[in-house]
């Protein structure tokens, strides 16, 4: 219906099946498309850091790392259960739960707190310990990081909450 999803309007007037599985439909107020879908949900129930998801990232083909204002889990394709960090890097630490963004990349995962900084964990060393800070003389601007970018030219682009682009 049109209160719960962003169809143009309640009337359907005509279906026509599309490419795969999208469908295209007419109504008096347009045309709109649906492509069927199933949702999975994980929630508080099945892990209590799955509550407040912030940022969402994928790790090459391996799964997806998940950042919440209650940690930050990983969730390997074919497993059926949310990792916590240490069992997936041994001896690394976070240096606050509550987290605002993730970016993945080749070496290790970009960390951007809500109050704490930027952190970044190596994935061949994870017991390494690389933090910026507004208390540590770094160029952060602000110790509230909202968006991460790796830029090709090995720099990081850091989007900080108040405090304008970092680079």
């Amino acid at each position: 219906t049109k209160e719960n999803s962003r169809i143009s309007d309640n009337k359907i007037l005509s279906i026509s099946r599309g490419k795969g599985d999208l469908f295209w439909m007419g109504t008096y107020a347009g045309l709109s498309y649906l492509v069927p879908t199933v949702f999975e949900t994980h929630a508080e129930l099945s892990n209590r850091k799955l509550g407040s998801i912030m940022a969402i990232d994928s790790s090459s083909d391996a799964g997806i790392w998940i950042a919440s204002y209650d940690g930050l889990l990983f969730r390997d394709r074919a497993a059926t259960q949310h990792q916590e960090l240490a069992s997936i890097l041994p001896g690394s630490t976070l240096v606050d739960g509550k987290i605002m963004t993730i970016k993945v990349d080749a070496q290790g995962i970009w960390i951007g707190y809500r109050a704490t900084g930027l952190q970044y964990i190596e994935f061949a060393d994870a017991s390494s310990l690389h933090l910026w800070s507004t208390t540590d003389g770094s160029p952060l601007s602000s110790n509230s990081v909202s968006a991460i970018l790796p830029h090709e030219s090995g720099r990081t682009l850091v989007g900080t909450y108040g405090g304008g682009v970092n680079f």
